[in-house]
């Protein structure tokens, strides 16, 4: 029999397919934005669909699943709504310019997860996030606490899409940081989520599976909260390494022309009202006209 999952806060689909593709079946995807429910029906039409408020949603009604994953969203607004967003990941027009339904206010927390894994108990928990919600989340130690409450051990995983894959699920071609926080039911064996990239050493003269490498950790300044180690103000704090010792290595990575359609040119900005499209946002402009000066 092959595990199954839900998928709460599912999106389009990317992770669901992920999962599906590593041989668990789908049993639920749940969103509380209907275009993404609709986005995500189209790519998983096998799946039962859920659009709803899931702080709101009566739990004991989610199917009884092996594994729950979830990609909260704790970092842009605080379930009371009291806490801004943080500063520099949407632009204040592109902001105004989201769809209420989508980001008007935090509608997936972590919370939530909590409510859900208290009643099923599921066999494993896949958290994912941005960085940030590990770093600029006041009440993440807390949320740890509450889970390993419940009965789970976790690991922290910080990597980037262009560094995990396999023959088979090739990396994207893309920078894209992520924290991913596996949580497994005590007594189940842990599984090794370390991420070992391959990658070409110099010194061996071959290609090695690169070992994940932490930098120390910044004294912080006079008055500016420390931070946990290995995650830095700007982003990771790891290098690869050989298993050799003999240095850092640079893991191999796929480039964006491999996903480009070249046959498609597109459509010019300065056409886009012509083909129905509408404007870009003036930051927009401004940041495409700064890279291209």
């Amino acid at each position: 029999m092959s595990l199954t999952f839900t998928d709460m806060y599912a999106g389009a689909g990317g992770s669901s397919t992920g999962l599906v593709n590593a041989g668990l079946e789908l049993l639920l995807a749940a969103n509380h934005w209907q275009v993404a429910v609709d986005t995500h029906t189209a790519n998983h039409p096998d799946a039962e669909h859920l659009c709803a408020e899931m702080e709101y949603y009566d739990m004991r009604r989610l199917p009884k699943t092996d594994i729950l994953w979830a990609s909260p969203i704790c970092t842009e607004i605080s379930p009371a709504g009291g806490r801004p967003r943080t500063k520099g990941q949407v632009d204040d027009e592109e902001w105004k310019a989201l769809p209420d339904k989508a980001f008007q206010r935090t509608r997936a927390t972590a919370f939530e997860v909590i409510r859900a894994v208290q009643l099923h108990r599921y066999k494993a928990v896949l958290v994912e996030n941005v960085i940030e919600f590990a770093t600029d989340w006041e009440l993440f130690d807390w949320w740890l606490a509450g889970m390993a409450q419940l009965g789970y051990n976790y690991q922290i995983v910080c990597v980037s899409s262009a560094h995990i894959g396999d023959a088979f699920n090739l990396p994207a071609p893309q920078w894209r940081d992520r924290l991913y926080i596996v949580f497994t039911q005590v007594g189940i064996r842990l599984p090794d989520v370390k991420p070992t990239p391959l990658a070409f050493c110099e010194v061996c003269d071959e290609d090695v599976h690169a070992v994940q490498t932490w930098r120390k950790p910044r004294k912080p300044r006079k008055g500016q909260k420390p931070r946990r180690s290995g995650v830095g103000k700007y982003g990771v704090q790891y290098d690869y390494t050989c298993p050799c010792g003999h240095g850092v290595v640079e893991p191999y990575v796929q480039p964006a022309s491999s996903i480009i359609n070249w046959e498609d040119e597109g459509v010019r900005i300065a056409d886009r009202h012509e083909h129905g499209l509408d404007p870009l946002a003036e930051s927009t402009i401004a940041r495409i006209e700064e890279v291209s000066s």
